[in-house]
């Protein structure tokens, strides 16, 4: 477990919300009396998991484990591209507690001939400390998914909400 100063970390919750439409969520959030406001404009997000060949990030998460790292690939916009900006990203939690390390990764092409060598590549260029790759190195891509994604922020900034729909999952 990589450690670091508590007041890095924050709470998050998710829900999964069967009953109402997208445009009733976003219409509760926007009239909470916290006024919550939009901070970024929608955008679509392509996020590749990674883990071990005995799936043990996605064996933890099933069992809870209160304290797990899960590393994935995070860029925005259109899938199948030249990614120019992707972003390594270490996803910590600590029980009830979850923070994010972010790395700046060297452009890549993601299309339907993407391999195993090709992330080893993009880790190998980049510009981030060993002791975050080499474990890296060790993991396969396991999955990649896509959704679009909407953000607010309460008017003292300390809750935000994401709303997230049109999910799609690819192994």
């Amino acid at each position: 477990m990589i450690e670091e100063d508590i007041k890095d970390y924050r709470y998050e919750r998710k829900f999964f919300i069967e009953e109402l439409t997208r445009n009733e969520v976003i219409h509760i959030v926007r009239s909470h009396p916290a006024n919550f406001r939009e901070i970024y404009q929608e955008r679509v997000i392509n996020n590749v998991y990674f883990d071990s060949v005995t799936y043990i990030n996605y064996i933890e998460n099933v069992e809870g484990n209160g304290e797990r790292v899960k590393y994935r690939i995070r860029w925005y916009g259109e899938l199948f591209r030249h990614v120019e900006k992707p972003v390594l990203e270490l996803k910590i939690k600590k029980s009830l507690l979850g923070k994010k390390r972010s790395f700046k990764l060297a452009p890549f092409t993601f299309d339907k001939n993407i391999t195993f060598q090709t992330f080893q590549d993009v880790f190998k260029n980049s510009k981030v400390d060993k002791d975050i790759i080499v474990p890296l190195t060790l993991q396969n891509p396991s999955l990649v998914n896509q959704y679009r994604r909407r953000y607010f922020m309460s008017a003292d900034g300390n809750y935000r909400i994401t709303i997230d729909d049109q999910q799609t999952f690819y192994h």
